[in-house]
């Protein structure tokens, strides 16, 4: 998605307080436009949504920590509930559990980073975003099906939370077409809303969101579909590999902020689809699930490295997974650089994905929880490849996703979807891949 730049205009009001364009951060296209330049997503990650004249020109986006903010009148302060009543961000800031500054550069930003995105909303965390999207956009009495596994918070909350407010949660098989089209119709205009994570948490199984997508619509042309594309970022691009996509999901904690500092989450709508985004803003409105301005302005300087450190931290994951998958103590390495021909998902990442992203599952020899331990705490001695859960940062970490981020699930459930006793997930990071290799070495001689 690329804006137009504004050429420079002079400054009729100094008085940053009363600046009407400082205190709505209208979108950078606003106002007339004199010039026009093509602007990449690249640039448009690190300047879109601010101009440093709407703050005494600061460089670096300031933090706007206030909780409310004035009127400069009673006609605009009724203007502005009018506005915000309608889940429209575009009139003047009220109060921040609404919006505030640094959520909107940080909207503005993200929606210009995803191609096809109409618009963006920001959250406190990832499964905040998850459960304020589909509380907004599940209509009552309609059925949400999904396709696991998916995340363990997401699952706790389809399979529990909306289990026990009256919703009726069905699973399908994304990796069986035929079964998933034969569940889709039997719910038929009932479908309210299809979740769709691929590649899946912790397995990386792909699910066809061409195929799966197309058949939600079929069967109900008002369900939403909604991806969770936190794990593949930008190699993935869902609006572009559907036009039945509508929603697009992510953890912001992962990738986006890329440091281990900041819990978020992310949601944005296809271009078009704008009607939802203000369904979604006035359910975070009532729940009070918006990312707060010191998170906001931190996640606002992480992203304009995204990109950069999402290639660097793939590169590393191949050279990994390529070592781990020819280890004799490795029974399977589910890595997208190391995926054979026969492989379903092979077809699938090769048609709709540009790269690897930097998760790597693999399977150990040995399925005794002892010896998997052992593993484990092997690799942790050397306080590189740190244990810990979460993803998507430039330090490697790993975990036993049965017995941490999955727990929750049954044994059947577990079973089901092949998170077993011996399955680990590593999420490799910035350091050098010689040293990460040289200490996966060590752990599985030991082990």
């Amino acid at each position: 998605m690329t804006h137009t730049m504004d050429s420079p205009e002079k400054d009729s009001d100094m008085d940053m307080r009363r600046s009407k364009k400082h205190r709505s951060h209208n979108r950078i296209n606003a106002g007339k436009k004199k010039q026009r330049l093509y602007i990449h997503p690249a640039t448009d990650v690190i300047h879109v949504g601010y101009k440093t004249k709407w703050s005494q020109g600061a460089v670096a986006v300031p933090e706007f920590r206030s909780t409310t903010y004035t009127f400069d009148s009673a006609q605009q302060g009724e203007k502005a509930f009018k506005i915000a009543l309608t889940g429209s961000n575009d009139g003047p800031l009220i109060y921040s559990r609404l919006n505030h500054p640094n959520a909107q550069i940080l909207e503005d930003r993200l929606t210009n980073l995803e191609p096809g995105a109409g618009g963006a909303k920001v959250f406190c965390s990832g499964m905040s975003a998850i459960v304020t999207t589909t509380l907004a956009l599940l209509p009552p009495g309609q059925v949400l099906a999904y396709s696991p596994p998916v995340y363990g918070g997401t699952h706790a909350f389809f399979e529990e939370v909306l289990y026990s407010m009256g919703v009726e949660v069905v699973k399908i098989n994304g990796g069986d077409l035929r079964s998933a089209a034969k569940i889709l119709k039997n719910i038929g205009h009932r479908l309210g809303m299809l979740f769709l994570e691929t590649p899946a948490n912790p397995t990386l199984k792909f699910v066809d969101l061409r195929a799966l997508s197309a058949m939600a619509k079929e069967n109900n042309p008002d369900c939403v579909v909604a991806c969770d594309n936190t794990f593949m970022g930008i190699f993935q691009r869902p609006f572009k590999i559907s036009p039945h996509i509508d929603v697009i999901i992510y953890s912001g904690t992962k990738f986006f902020g890329g440091h281990a500092r900041i819990i978020s989450g992310i949601t944005l709508v296809r271009k078009g689809k704008e009607d939802l985004l203000k369904k979604v803003m006035n359910m975070r409105t009532v729940m009070g699930t918006i990312l707060y301005p010191s998170e906001a302005n931190e996640l606002i300087m992480s992203i304009g490295t995204y990109e950069i450190r999402m290639k660097e931290e793939a590169a590393n994951a191949t050279k990994v997974a390529k070592f781990l998958v020819k280890h004799p103590k490795v029974v399977s390495v589910l890595h997208p650089s190391v995926l054979k021909p026969n492989s379903p998902d092979y077809k699938i990442y090769h048609r709709d994905c540009t790269g690897p992203s930097s998760i790597i599952t693999f399977y150990l020899k040995t399925a005794e929880k002892k010896r998997v331990f052992r593993f484990l705490n092997e690799v942790g001695k050397y306080e590189i490849i740190l244990q810990a859960v979460s993803l998507g940062g430039i330090e490697s970490l790993m975990t036993n996703p049965a017995t941490t981020t999955h727990s929750e699930m049954s044994e059947v459930e577990q079973k089901a979807s092949g998170i077993t006793i011996n399955l680990i997930r590593l999420s490799v990071g910035l350091e050098d891949p010689e040293d990460l290799i040289a200490i996966l070495k060590e752990a599985l001689a030991k082990y």
